[in-house]
């Protein structure tokens, strides 16, 4: 089998046409012969095989064997000019090899080049490069090529070994160490950024150190291929342009086509009027690829007319390498990160409930500095009897994964308070058997609260999420104290207690994930002062002051996203005055808060029945019959006691439909049920009219 696979590498080697990347590599006549050693790591007897039958022309000192633990044994007998390293090995794999090798000063300035089958394995390629690698060569290779490459670190360290033998050469020896230096740091530069944006100008500068060029490029395809977008380098500066002007598509034809290119005695008006002004004269270039999927082709310039020296070609092509699969892997965080974004906001609300007597306002903000989106939600609810819950939470984790998780949560919640609304510790409490039945971990933490506008309390519960922020009327502000639970999922049997507290009129309760409050390397009860100074100073307006929390409560070294929701009661007048959704769900917070104010203009029960379902068919109509089946903006209800009588107005901005079949038994009811019943209808709306003079109680105040 090691025969027929070595005669076949031969075979291969004498039909494939050598690669434009090889043409100006050192030849195997430069090499000097049996000088040096080169190691070969890799399980496979017959890949070793293959690798010697490869390198033999080389005439170098071929050392191989089959596992990490061999190799670092042969590292500290004998130093090697490069090292052939396959990436998946039983034991002491590859990547781990690599690492030692790299941290060890003796032997971290020796380049490794890594093997593997898997060549579409972009985040594999990632983990090669951040553990020292220089090049990263994908099984069946181009034998020619392979053996080029190999040559050119050979032959560096054969130059680096006489350098080193006289005080003349040292600063040679030195500069041959930093070429494999800016190598890595190109690498280092390819894996530190994930957005496209930041890092095309900074692996152009890359490329300049590297090969001492004038200016550099990268011309990046978008889905269709046909279009690219232009990042240049001159130096000083980096520019955009896009779509790419007509003459870097003809320059970089070959390029774009996976081929590389040398242009040598170039006029200065070939490269464009910005490379123009340079007075560049000479030009390499190398395709963008990774997975046989083109992206682009990247390319630097000199100002010599003789052009770049024999190895910047492969230097370049080692650089195309790691920019190609950075320019992939920022691609497919820019992919994951809009998608989640955009699940994740479609996931939460997009308006919040409009409640009589009390103001809503929320922010939301992703991560500026991680690569996934996270978990945090927020969500405000119209319970049956009147009162809004309002709940904020935080999932563990990124991604598409915690957005679903988000989603299953909130959606549950809604269930459980609209089924019973009574205690926000028995929603919580069902919440966590759910969580704890499905995913049995810890999943996220949670605040819901109850908020009872008429009779000026919250109630709430929390699983491990941090305290409510109240702000006074007066702008003093504190953190509610409350009965403390561990984080939804965690444990079956976990208590979670309710806890109240009065909400007076102006003041203001503030949820927040701990996004808000949390740094790095920081103690949270650090965080939650700041918040409260914060609070203390902040506007008054409900926007104003979530926008003032959110952003200087998050200035520094933030690495989460955050979810802010601020909640206040306003202050009621004498009268009532209700604006709500025209939708059915809005008709439990009319009669809930009609209820209240007849109740408390002293108005008897039987009267109080009559004139609250008398108002009720009369918002009902206006939701039917001015809007239809299309949801429409508000319905106002104003309610008036003069003297003995109470007056109701319910006025919609509709335009009425006429009743099927008989119709009419709302309004029928409404006269049977109050005194007098005017209906108004005009260009802009319908107003019914309706007053009820037998009260049966005197006004309580």
């Amino acid at each position: 089998m090691a025969s027929a696979l070595s005669a076949q590498v031969h075979e291969d080697d004498a039909q494939r046409p050598v690669p434009l990347a090889v043409a100006h590599a050192p030849s195997v006549a430069d090499v000097p012969p049996n000088s040096t050693s080169v190691l070969l790591v890799d399980d496979d007897e017959h890949s070793l095989h293959s690798l010697r039958t490869v390198l033999e022309p080389l005439r170098q000192r071929i050392v191989s064997v089959s596992s990490g633990e061999q190799a670092l044994r042969c590292l500290l007998e004998e130093e090697f000019a490069v090292v052939l390293l396959d990436m998946r090995m039983p034991g002491l794999d590859g990547v781990q090899t690599a690492g030692y090798i790299s941290t060890r000063a003796r032997t971290r300035h020796t380049p490794i080049i890594f093997l593997t089958a898997y060549g579409e394995d972009v985040e594999q390629a990632v983990r090669a490069y951040a553990a020292g690698a220089v090049d990263y060569v994908v099984k069946p290779f181009n034998p020619e090529l392979l053996r080029s490459k190999v040559a050119v670190f050979v032959q560096l360290h054969h130059a680096r070994r006489e350098q080193l033998r006289s005080a003349r050469a040292r600063a040679e020896a030195e500069a041959v160490a930093n070429t494999v230096g800016k190598l890595q740091s190109f690498s280092d530069a390819a894996l530190a950024h994930v957005e496209l944006d930041e890092l095309l100008p900074e692996l152009l500068q890359r490329i300049q150190a590297v090969l001492s060029a004038d200016a550099a490029g990268v011309l990046v395809s978008e889905a269709d291929e046909d279009l690219h977008e232009l990042v240049t380098h001159d130096g000083s500066s980096c520019a955009r342009t896009h779509p790419a002007p007509a003459w870097i598509l003809r320059v970089l034809d070959a390029p774009l086509r996976g081929e590389r290119l040398r242009l040598t005695d170039l006029e200065p008006s070939a490269l464009g009027s910005r490379f123009a002004r340079l007075g560049l004269r000479s030009l390499i270039a190398a395709p963008l690829s990774v997975g046989g999927r083109r992206l682009g082709a990247i390319f630097a310039c000199v100002r010599a007319s003789a052009g770049f020296a024999e190895n910047d070609m492969v230097l370049l092509d080692l650089c195309a390498e790691r920019a190609a699969i950075a320019v992939e892997h920022a691609r497919s965080y820019d992919r994951e990160r809009s998608l989640v974004e955009l699940l994740q906001r479609h996931l939460l609300p997009d308006r919040l409930p409009a409640i009589p007597g009390i103001e809503l306002a929320a922010q939301y903000r992703p991560s500026e500095r991680l690569a996934r989106v996270g978990g945090d939600w927020y969500d405000a609810v119209v319970l049956p009897h009147g009162a809004v819950g309002i709940a904020i939470g935080d999932v563990v984790g990124h991604g598409v994964g915690a957005a679903a998780v988000m989603s299953e949560l909130r959606s549950a919640l809604r269930a459980y308070v609209l089924a019973d609304s009574s205690s926000p510790a028995a929603a919580v409490a069902s919440l966590n058997a759910l969580a704890v039945q499905t995913h049995k971990e810890m999943v996220a933490t949670l605040l819901y609260m109850v908020i009872d506008a008429d009779a000026g309390e919250a109630r709430f519960a929390s699983a491990g999420h941090p305290p409510p922020l109240l702000i006074d009327p007066d702008g003093t502000a504190r953190y509610l104290e409350h009965a403390h639970a561990p984080p939804l999922g965690v444990a079956t049997h976990s208590r979670f207690r309710d806890s109240a507290v009065e909400f007076a009129p102006g003041a203001t309760i503030v949820l927040y994930t701990d996004g808000v409050v949390e740094r790095r390397g920081e103690s949270l009860d650090v965080g939650l002062e700041r918040l409260h100074d914060v609070a203390r100073e902040a506007p008054l307006a409900l926007d104003g002051l979530c926008s003032r929390l959110l952003s200087l409560a998050r200035s520094g070294d933030v690495h989460d996203d955050a979810a802010l929701l601020a909640v206040r009661r306003l202050e009621q007048p004498a009268r009532l005055e209700l604006s709500v959704p025209a939708e059915p769900e809005s008709l439990a917070v009319v009669r809930a808060r009609l209820e209240r104010w007849l109740a408390q203009e002293g108005v008897g029960a039987e009267d109080q029945f009559a004139i609250t379902l008398a108002a009720n068919e009369a918002c009902a109509n206006s939701v039917v019959h001015a809007y239809g089946p299309r949801r429409g903006p508000l319905v106002s209800l104003v309610g008036k006691r003069s003297g003995g009588a109470i007056t109701v107005e319910v006025t919609d901005t509709g335009r009425w439909r006429a009743p099927r079949g008989a119709g009419g038994r709302g309004l029928d009811l409404m006269r049977r049920l109050m005194d007098d019943v005017a209906v108004q209808h005009g260009a802009g709306g319908t107003t019914v009219r309706m007053r009820k003079s037998a009260i049966a109680a005197q006004p309580s105040r």
